[in-house]
């Protein structure tokens, strides 16, 4: 303090200067700022101020900024006033602990801010050759958005040369400006796209990758770990700079870069043996570099295909994958590399045919070890697949810690699952390995030499008495991958119906089926016993984790597969295991009931299997008499409305941060998920209806309606007409068009026509047997009648056959119809238009059948009140004529040709009562939805 005592002596003058107030003099320290004429004396002064700003901050502030900022503009030349000016501001800017008031700093910044010349001097001064003028400007624009954010950017932007002066400091030879310039770009970046843009397109990805390079790549400091956060704000949600940085060839470099070994980095000490050289900013520097791979391959995003292809073709994969399989990596890295490897693959089967041919050697921790034994075997290359679905699913290697290495089969998992997205032939071939290898014990560890598929099944079936916490987190992977194999995919459920578990537990044998049964049954008597007022526990434990997703996986593999329903109903234990689950009382948290419910569902819509143990009728009857139908709609409702449900598709779970995983909530899979929400509100309408209501059809599409309303009193009687099943089953869910009311017309005519040709050949014949009767005599005559007759008689036989066969052609046709209608898929997407505009048309249509059907009636009466004529005149004339036998049985096999027709005729009513009903159900149903639909006579009817 004595030189500015000095200082303050000289200006002030020795007499006065014990007289002055702080005020005072400050004052006339900005009045020398602003009038000195010698340089010389306005240094002095502003020096003077810099030493009062500390504690003389407000006063200074208030009296020498605008006097400090029009001495920066006239002294610019002067590298020493500058740099004394941009200091004594800076003081002013910087916030202390005892500044009073507290926003004093804030303050100043924004009168700067508003100078709008000082902006303009700032941006130059930081290309001024002067190392401390450079340094110093550029601090002070790093503090000034700081306090000031968007609003001093705003006047960067406007500024011809701004951005390029920021995005020479990238080029700076001195580090220390350098490195300033990257904090300042970070921090400008974060959210504004514009400036991203800009930054972009001045080269600034070409500068931050010869930083990160000349700094040793992902082996630097904390300035790579820097230019790599710059770079993620250039990319994050920009897709213009996306689209640039690949036109440039950036990606082409990110592949160098990840190439790494930590034994060839520098190092702080000696690294002894057994410890990893791996530093911790090694990690965070290439977990920012495979963040940067992800950013770019996005699901969902317009430029993922064509990024991945570049990946692809730069040789992205190999680099992860070394990553991904190195055990000395920390294990942040290794999951994180994974994930990138999955994105990268994600949907895009050029990508998926690659990683199925590549070929690696795994990392085993005991290879030295063995190198000395006789029968040490050298590692053979297997498949990437293969490796990743052990380090998914296969036991924790020795010297790794469990507790964090669910981060590494959380995200091989991910792999796999991006593997087998929209990959049939992966499905199908990963199936096709199911059957797992023979062993005498399966808890052997045999993971070495098995197939994809035997290892997820004997994973799935280790046994649960005394089960590891590392053992719950390996079964809910392997059944989740399991499930995402099956789902929607028949040939992957008939592969995994034939396998057969050939030791398991006490069981010898057993199918793949019964053995998940069985693992669901043992996990929730492990639930039972940790848990004996189950009805009362509103937490969860791994046990009920594990019942959880083995019920789940099992829904995914008996949805539309009737065998496999049949191959479980086999098992007397399924539904009494199902019904006492479903009977206990759930809570909040509890999701297991509704799973079960779920499950049963799926056993009662789609039990149509006719080698069935257990027949519709039987689950119907379990299901209103022992279960309920209204308990399980609201266990399915509980689980429709639940976290667990909701979050199946967000962030897994496993990808957290924490160190332990929490095995207490049940975690659900995107596969059930997708089948429950796609199925559950037609499952809600199954579970209403008997088992003759259920229309089930192998060809059903998924998420269509496959249930149809059947008349009670018709339904399944051996009468019904095979046109009417397929009319019912397919037309009476569906809104009846137009051409379908055609189609029954036509028939119906058709049926007419038949009917008035049986009348006339029933007369004709009638006309031949009273000419017989009239003829008393004449043996040649009779019998020439009697070959008359018999021509007759095979006239109407194939007149017969032909009726039959246009019968058969008309079942064609509304089997054809059917087809039509159950693979209409916006059927139902435009029921209320087409209800709208054809109502008149079926009003039309309707009248004109009822008119047809008054017609045919009448007819019929006719044809009854002539049979019984025909039969009263044969009585009397039977014992004049004897050579009418053959004519007599002729008549009869009229008459049961005319039954039959009537029957027919019958069959056609019933069909257009069953319409009516189902149009008007529909009416119903669309009033109930908040549809304005018309009254008509036909609801008033129905009231």
């Amino acid at each position: 303090m004595d030189f500015f005592s000095r200082g303050y002596s000289a200006l002030v003058g020795e007499s006065k200067a014990q007289q002055q107030t702080p005020e005072q003099t400050i004052q006339r320290l900005a009045d020398r700022v602003s009038a000195s004429t010698l340089l010389e004396d306005k240094r002095a002064a502003i020096l003077g101020l810099k030493g009062l700003t500390r504690e003389y901050k407000m006063i200074v502030g208030q009296e020498a900024l605008e006097g400090l900022l029009s001495a920066l503009n006239e002294e610019i030349e002067d590298p020493n006033t500058v740099k004394a000016i941009l200091e004594t501001i800076n003081n002013l800017i910087t916030y202390e602990k005892t500044d009073e008031p507290k926003n004093i700093s804030q303050i100043h910044a924004k009168k700067i801010t508003e100078v709008d010349f000082h902006i303009a001097r700032l941006l130059e001064l930081i290309g001024d050759s002067d190392f401390h003028v450079r340094y110093n400007a550029l601090q002070q624009v790093s503090m000034l958005f700081s306090l000031s954010g968007e609003y001093l950017l705003s006047k960067i932007l406007i500024s011809p040369t701004g951005v390029g002066r920021l995005v020479d400091l990238l080029s700076d030879p001195r580090e220390i400006i350098r490195n300033e310039g990257v904090q300042l770009l970070i921090l400008m970046t974060e959210k504004n796209q514009e400036l991203q843009k800009i930054l972009a397109f001045e080269n600034a990805f070409e500068k931050l990758f010869f930083i990160i390079v000349d700094e040793g790549g992902v082996g630097g400091n904390i300035i790579v770990q820097d230019c790599l956060q710059l770079l993620r704000n250039l990319l994050a949600y920009n897709i213009s700079n996306q689209k640039y940085f690949r036109e440039t060839s950036c990606i082409q470099k990110l592949p160098d870069i990840l190439y790494f070994d930590p034994n060839d980095s520098e190092t702080d000490g000696h690294i002894g043996d057994g410890e990893s050289a791996w530093k911790p900013q090694h990690g965070r520097n290439i977990c920012d570099i495979i963040e940067i791979v992800r950013m770019l391959v996005q699901p969902g995003n317009i430029d993922t295909p064509t990024n991945q292809k570049s990946m692809q073709q730069c040789g992205m994969i190999s680099p992860l994958l070394q990553l991904c399989l190195s055990l000395d990596a920390p294990v942040p890295v290794r999951s994180q590399a994974l994930y990138a490897v999955g994105d990268i693959i994600h949907g895009l089967s050029e990508n998926q045919l690659l990683f199925q041919r590549i070929l690696v050697t795994s990392s085993q921790e005991d290879f030295e070890d063995d190198e000395n034994d006789q029968n040490y075997k050298k590692p053979l290359p297997e498949p990437a697949v293969l490796v990743i679905t052990r380090l998914a699913v296969g036991t924790c290697p020795r010297g790794l810690d469990e507790d964090s290495y669910y981060l590494v089969r959380a995200a091989a998992a991910h792999l796999v699952r991006s593997y087998l997205e929209e990959n049939p032939d992966a499905h199908l071939g990963i199936a096709a390995t199911f059957k797992p290898p023979p062993s005498d014990d399966m808890t052997e560890n045999t993971e070495s030499h098995q197939s994809v598929g035997s290892l997820l099944i004997s994973v799935m079936c280790i046994p649960l008495k005394d089960i590891k916490h590392s053992d719950v987190i390996r079964i809910w992977h392997a059944t989740s991958l399991f499930s995402l194999l099956l789902h929607k995919n028949d040939d992957c459920k008939q592969l995994a119906l034939n396998v057969n578990i050939d030791n398991y537990i006490d069981k010898q044998n057993i199918k793949l089926l019964d053995a998940l049964f069985y693992q669901a049954i043992d996990s929730s008597n492990l639930l039972s016993e940790q848990n004996p007022d189950f009805t009362h526990t509103e937490g969860g434990s791994q046990e009920n984790l594990l019942c959880a997703q083995i019920l789940t996986t099992l829904s995914v593999w008996l949805f539309q597969s009737p065998a496999s329903i049949s191959a479980l109903l086999k098992n007397k234990d399924s539904i009494t295991f199902l019904m006492e689950i479903i009977g206990k009382t759930a809570t909040k948290r509890n999701v297991l009931q509704g799973i079960a419910s779920f499950l049963f569902g799926i056993i009662y819509e789609f039990n149509n299997d006719p080698n069935t143990p257990m027949k519709a009728n039987d689950l119907h009857l379990i299901l209103h008499k022992r279960i309920g139908v209204d308990q399980l709609l609201v266990h399915l409702s509980r689980l429709n409305d639940s976290q667990e449900l909701h979050s199946a598709y967000s962030k897994e779970p496993t990808e957290a941060d924490n160190a332990i995983l929490d095995l207490s909530n049940v975690l659900f899979d995107s596969s059930f998920a997708d089948l429950f929400r796609n199925h559950y509100n037609q499952l809600r309408s199954v579970v209403r209806l008997g088992p003759d209501a259920i229309v089930r059809s192998p060809n059903l599409a998924p998420g269509m309606n496959g249930v149809a309303f059947a008349k009670s009193g018709k339904a399944g009687s051996d009468t019904e007409s095979i046109s009417k099943d397929t009319l019912v089953g397919s037309l009476s869910p569906q809104v009846v068009k137009k051409a379908e009311y055609d189609q029954l017309s036509q028939s119906l005519n058709q049926k007419n026509k038949e009917l008035e040709e049986a009348l006339q050949q029933l007369n004709e014949l009638k006309l031949s047997i009273n000419k017989n009767s009239d003829e008393k005599s004449g043996g040649g005559k009779g019998k020439k009648s009697k070959d008359s007759s018999k021509t007759e008689v095979n006239n109407l036989k194939k007149e017969l056959d032909e009726s039959k066969k246009r019968n058969t052609e008309l079942e064609e046709k509304i089997a054809e119809l059917t087809e039509q209608a159950i693979n209409s898929d916006n059927l139902i997407l435009n029921i209320r238009t087409e209800f709208e505009t054809s109502q008149k048309s079926w009003e039309d249509e309707r009248a004109q059948l009822e008119e047809k059907i008054s017609g045919v009636t009448a007819h019929s009466s006719e044809l009854e009140k002539q049979i019984e004529e025909y039969k009263k005149h044969r009585m009397e004339s039977v014992d004049t004529v004897n050579g009418s036998d053959n004519s007599l049985e002729a008549l009869k096999e009229l008459e049961s040709k005319y039954n039959t027709l009537e029957k027919e005729q019958d069959d056609l009513l019933v069909l257009l009562a069953d319409q009516d009903m189902a149009c008007k159900n529909y009416r119903k149903q669309l009033r109930d939805l908040g549809a304005e639909i018309p009254a008509s006579d036909e609801d008033s009817d129905e009231e």
